[in-house]
């Protein structure tokens, strides 16, 4: 949750989440990221692009979590189920699973959260009443974090403020109006109490960025644009 060598510390944390339509799959089928390679979602999935650092990071998780080789399997069979082209954002995924353009999809858990508390406008948040959210059991859990700019003029204050931003009372404060969770509890907001408990897998930050140039790689050769 933080960098080995102290430049940046994680604020708050974000749950990778799939987002799906009961009317179009079956939910109680898909627990894990890995369900989206099976066949039977043919047509049924989609994709933000590839340059989302998201989803890049979830395709790191899970070379390090299951290894290339099934990372591979994995990618092959998922991008072979995507129905739509690639999304340019999260929120366009939700809008599409919630209008049966497509059966399921992967975004970040606050998105689904905004759009339920009527955020984007009545509209969307009709939208997102549509749709389950799915938390796999381990879950992929990106941060936000904040460092001190090299130059900053005052570099005490702004290390004061990361202290207590990273603190317990800081991270939930900070969590709780843009529907992310604090570094330690999950977040009290009721609508995203709702989505339900997610343990964090164990893969780390470190971890993430070590593998991302390898996902990236992988995620080209497997088709996902």
């Amino acid at each position: 949750m933080k960098d080995p060598g102290k430049e940046w510390y994680a604020l708050t944390r974000r749950v990778r989440v799939m987002v799906a339509n009961p009317k179009v799959v079956d939910v109680s089928k898909i627990n894990d990221y890995t369900d989206l390679a099976n066949p039977s979602l043919k047509g049924k999935v989609c994709l933000r692009n590839r340059k989302s650092p998201y989803n890049q990071s979830l395709v790191a998780n899970q070379i390090v979590n299951i290894g290339q080789s099934k990372t591979k399997a994995w990618l092959k069979g998922m991008i072979a189920n995507v129905s739509q082209p690639f999304f340019p954002g999260d929120i366009a995924i939700i809008r599409a699973v919630s209008k049966k353009k497509c059966g399921v999809g992967i975004v970040n858990h606050y998105y689904v959260a905004r759009m339920l508390d009527g955020i984007n406008g009545r509209r969307d948040s009709l939208y997102a009443k549509r749709t389950s959210v799915i938390t796999p059991n381990p879950a992929h859990v990106n941060i936000s974090a904040g460092g001190v700019a090299k130059y900053a003029k005052n570099k005490s204050e702004a290390i004061q403020l990361l202290e207590f931003l990273a603190s317990p009372e800081g991270s939930k404060g900070l969590a709780a109006p843009t529907f992310e969770h604090p570094l330690k509890e999950v977040n009290q907001n009721e609508i995203v109490k709702n989505f339900g408990e997610f343990t964090p897998d164990k893969v780390t930050t470190e971890d993430l960025g070590i593998n991302n140039p390898l996902a990236i790689r992988l995620m080209k050769d497997a088709g996902w644009k």
